[in-house]
């Protein structure tokens, strides 16, 4: 079954679409309007939510392009049944990763020994070692934090998906965003999702995660199936 809403297709012309897309307020109350609709699928049933857009000229063409893609759709519908997309957001106080580095590393803590009894040639010297090793470390550190949190909560997901990773070096200090990803839970499941969420961003000092959802399974939702105009 498909979810449709008649439309003007001279309105949907791709030259029209696209200077009516400089309209702000008309772009936001239509794509707002498309939105609510797949949600309130969502609530009742499985849904493959179709972005914004998607033009059939005929129902004809729509029903001929089901057929085409039955086995494939099916397959994605069966998957996603009981299910809703989560977004993570994980935020890394760098300065505290820094210092966490500076204690646990035997080579930063040894560089930092010699620095201390070094004079002035030699100091300069070791200075510039010693921020580039810490900047090296606490790059690998952050990745790993953030591959880590990923590997956990994916354990507690039907499917994940990394939308975005931060580089460590961006920043030296303060809090920044080091992983963005979505996660498609069951709904029965997602108590246990949501305590490893939080355990995670409580296991260490300097982190902070942000989950948002339900939504629809936009993230995982692709088939491979004819596009639309």
């Amino acid at each position: 079954m498909a979810v449709v809403s008649p439309v003007s297709l001279a309105e949907f012309e791709p030259e029209v679409v696209q200077a009516r897309a400089r309209d702000t307020a008309w772009l936001e109350a239509m794509v707002r309007g498309h939105e609510r609709v797949v949600e309130a699928v969502q609530r009742e049933r499985g849904v493959l939510p179709a972005r914004f857009g998607c033009v059939y000229a005929t129902a004809a063409e729509l029903a001929a392009a089901l057929e085409r893609s039955q086995v494939a759709l099916l397959a994605h519908l069966q998957r996603l049944e009981g299910c809703d997309e989560w977004g993570i957001r994980l935020y890394a106080d760098r300065s505290v990763v820094r210092q966490r580095v500076a204690a646990e590393q035997p080579a930063i803590r040894q560089l930092q020994q010699e620095l201390a009894g070094a004079r002035p040639g030699r100091a300069y010297f070791l200075q510039r070692k010693l921020a580039d090793a810490l900047a090296a470390a606490s790059e690998q550190a952050v990745d790993d934090l953030a591959q880590t949190a990923y590997d956990r909560l994916a354990s507690w997901a039907v499917a994940g998906q990394v939308t975005a990773r931060a580089n460590a070096r961006q920043a030296l200090d303060g809090e920044a965003e080091i992983l963005r990803a979505a996660f498609l839970v069951q709904r029965a499941g997602l108590g246990c999702f949501e305590a490893e969420v939080q355990r995670f961003a409580e296991s260490r000092a300097g982190l902070r995660c942000e989950c948002s959802g339900p939504w629809p399974p936009y993230s995982f939702a692709a088939v491979d199936a004819e596009v639309p105009r």
